[in-house]
């Protein structure tokens, strides 16, 4: 039982130093991007503006999966228009076709009542 409990405390003093390095190296990240921000400002006279989101290496994750399905969803709707402009053609089509069979009922029936007019 002793060993147990040494090993647990061990395994929760290591958590808490990887804790503490994690935040260091946060901060660490953070500062060096706002620094190559501001350099990439001072190259470029102002003419480009960078912005760097600070979050978490989580919340970068999370954003990137909301993009991802925003883009999903956009193709989806670009598949739904594209379904909806095909089938309008395909009604214009049959409207005009629709529009010329008319004509030839009307050329075909005056053939065959010329031929079996009395």
């Amino acid at each position: 039982m002793e060993n147990f409990k040494d090993r647990l405390t061990l395994l929760v003093t290591e958590i808490d130093y990887l804790e503490d390095m994690y935040k260091k190296v946060f901060t660490i990240i953070k500062k060096t991007e706002l620094e190559f921000a501001e350099e990439i400002n001072k190259l470029n006279d102002n003419t480009i503006k960078t912005q760097i989101v600070n979050t978490p290496p989580q919340e970068k994750e999370k954003q990137q999966e909301k993009q991802h399905e925003k883009e999903k969803q956009e193709e989806k709707e670009k598949q739904q228009q594209e379904k909806e402009k095909q089938q309008k053609e395909k009604e214009q089509k049959n409207k005009e076709n629709n529009k010329n069979t008319p004509k030839k009922y009307k050329s075909l029936f005056r053939k065959i009542v010329s031929i079996t007019h009395p």
